[in-house]
């Protein structure tokens, strides 16, 4: 099986590979919000698809987006506070979402284009702060969502 599914083939040679199992899925934590062609892929080729979007706490997830490109040597400026005065800037220039810390925040643009597309029972939103509080509930939340048996028991708190 692929690490990415980057086609359509390589997504038909993913679902091939199902046989008994009630439901799959993928993760795709970055082009699922912030592309719109992704949304619209998946509704034109999977119409009945169901979605997830775990959101983190904005802040956090900008500051965490932030350590990871200085991490990575892909981001030149080391003061997270200069490199939000820069963004306009670069979003002006058209870089890649993964420098946009303030903009990958407003999850509602990003959310809102699901539910444009998508029936409300197709997408779920879960906090990334309540699964780590409350993992049972949210795992039975989410097993109730895709139908399947939710009697399962995490370890997790």
């Amino acid at each position: 099986m692929p690490n990415l599914i980057n086609s359509l083939e390589d997504h038909d040679r993913f679902v091939e590979q199902v046989s008994t199992e009630i439901a799959n899925g993928e993760n795709s934590s970055l082009s699922l919000l912030h592309l719109s062609a992704a949304s619209k892929n998946i509704k034109h080729h999977i119409p009945d698809a169901k979605l997830i979007a775990v959101l983190q706490n904005h802040v956090e997830r900008g500051y965490s987006d932030f350590l990871f490109s200085t991490d990575r040597n892909s981001e030149p400026i080391y003061d997270f506070v200069e490199a939000i005065e820069t963004e306009s800037k670069r979003i002006q220039k058209n870089y890649w979402f993964r420098w946009h810390y303030q903009q990958q925040g407003f999850y509602f643009r990003q959310i809102k284009r699901h539910f444009d597309l998508f029936l409300v029972t197709q997408v779920r939103v879960c906090l990334y702060a309540e699964s780590k509080k409350n993992t049972s509930k949210v795992l039975r939340d989410i097993f109730q969502f895709f139908q399947v048996d939710d009697s399962f028991i995490s370890n997790s708190p």
